[in-house]
């Protein structure tokens, strides 16, 4: 039984290249030329995605730039190449990104409770005032600010 269905295995294999090599010529021809005649058509990349010769390093991969009319360029390097965003974006999003992500929601004695969102849903530890992290600080310091003001 074995060999009868390694047998078929085969000769459907053998049957599947022979197909792919006749009908594959035409349709191979029919792909280069299409692929051609797209790369003849092909427009240059817009103004603005390369990196500008008078572009200052911020950090590693983030430089930034201004246009001919005077507006500011931050310009980032991606694995698909650079991309160009207003400086008032970035700064809002860099801003965005500042805010603690960790949340004290109880304190009980010498320990805070903490809570932080993560893809698996809501994560909740409590650890000592004494061998927090600093983003726990963090939070824990806007916890207490949040408490005093009430």
């Amino acid at each position: 039984m074995k060999k009868l269905t390694a047998t078929a295995l085969a000769l459907a294999m053998y049957a599947a290249a022979a197909f792919g090599q006749q009908g594959g010529s035409t349709a191979d021809r029919t792909a280069k030329a299409a692929q051609a005649k797209m790369a003849a058509k092909r427009v240059p990349a817009a103004a603005g995605t390369e990196l500008p010769a008078d572009a200052v390093k911020m950090q590693e991969g983030v430089y930034k730039a201004k246009d001919a009319k005077g507006k500011t360029w931050i310009y980032s390097r991606t694995p698909f190449g650079w991309t160009k965003t207003d400086e008032s974006n970035f700064k809002e999003a860099a801003h965005a990104s500042e805010v603690p992500s960790i949340r004290a929601i109880g304190v009980e004695g010498d320990k805070v409770k903490f809570e932080r969102d993560s893809p698996f849903g809501k994560s909740v530890w409590t650890k000592a005032i004494s061998d927090l992290a600093p983003d726990e600080k963090a939070a824990y310091e806007l916890k207490l600010n949040a408490k005093n003001e009430k």
